[in-house]
């Protein structure tokens, strides 16, 4: 008996621009195959992974002015065209943290020389967090503020990310509990971005083992300081569709005041890997003659 990866999952992404903001600065990114080849179609945002996996991404542009938006989809672009040139047909773990690095750099490097190039866009940057889902291994690569959760069924929501923020390095100093750094007036400092000429970004990794029924919730920060943790708990916990749970999560922020653009992006883990027989016709009717003996 072997095993073949047959990882069936929901995908969707959605981003509104709040109410306060006059543009959305915010851009994301799904590519349900990696590697391009041929996936099979479940309906209703469903997906067969391929051998490459699937990836998502959150980016949360900042600068003001068009600036936020060239920084966010100038750095997604990159991701597309990085992937769609360079191939991993079975990744490693290896490969993928080596493929996230050299997102990250070229991402950094592409604003660093626009800004050179448009005096205007100086000062502008982004936020990024990735999730490349392999088999039943999510690999999860962030820098700056935006954020994933990790959702299990009788366990909870739990933040799979730490913040690359002032106020959530307090929290790991203990000066600071996570529901103070949630309100707290310097909660929109972070210490790091993709663009900082100053500072150049060291992103952060973490892998997580995935079970049927999982989600994992890639946001900009324009959800999590509209809706509480215990919330996003809430409607990550329903039964419904990924659409729908995207959508509430986007209509739940907005109804707490909309202070900012608000991104989601949703994987949900919905089938198992199959078991198959790969022996022959003859053994496989040995078996189930014995099976009735």
């Amino acid at each position: 008996m072997s095993t073949n990866i047959h990882t069936v999952v929901g995908l969707v992404a959605d981003t509104n621009t709040g109410q306060i903001r006059e543009h959305n600065e915010d851009d994301y990114i799904i590519i349900p195959d990696v590697i391009a080849t041929e996936s099979r179609d479940f309906g209703n945002d469903s997906y067969v992974l391929g051998s490459a996996g699937c990836l998502l991404a959150v980016a949360d542009g900042m600068g003001g002015a068009a600036a936020g938006e060239v920084a966010s989809q100038s750095t997604t672009y990159i991701i597309k065209k990085y992937l769609a040139t360079n191939k991993y047909e079975k990744p490693t773990p290896q490969e993928i943290k080596y493929v996230f690095e050299q997102l990250i750099i070229h991402s950094h490097k592409n604003l660093l020389k626009l800004i050179e190039s448009y005096p205007e866009y100086k000062g502008m940057g982004t936020t990024l967090v990735m999730g490349w889902i392999v088999d039943y291994r999510a690999y999860i690569c962030w820098v700056g503020d935006s954020r994933c959760y990790h959702f299990r069924q009788n366990q909870g929501t739990r933040l799979a990310t730490e913040d690359h923020s002032w106020v959530w390095e307090m929290v790991k100093k203990g000066l600071l509990t996570q529901e103070q750094a949630a309100v707290h007036e310097y909660r929109n400092i972070i210490t790091q971005c993709i663009g900082d000429s100053e500072h150049p970004p060291t992103p952060s990794f973490v892998s997580i083992e995935l079970e049927r029924g999982d989600k994992l919730l890639f946001c900009s920060d324009g959800l999590n300081t509209m809706v509480s943790d215990e919330d996003i708990n809430w409607h990550l916990s329903q039964t419904v569709n990924v659409k729908l749970t995207a959508q509430q999560l986007i209509a739940a922020a907005n109804q707490a005041g909309g202070e900012d653009n608000i991104t989601v992006a949703i994987i949900e883990v919905l089938e198992k890997p199959i078991e198959s027989y790969t022996g022959s016709k003859q053994s496989i009717w040995k078996k189930m003659k014995n099976m009735f003996k």
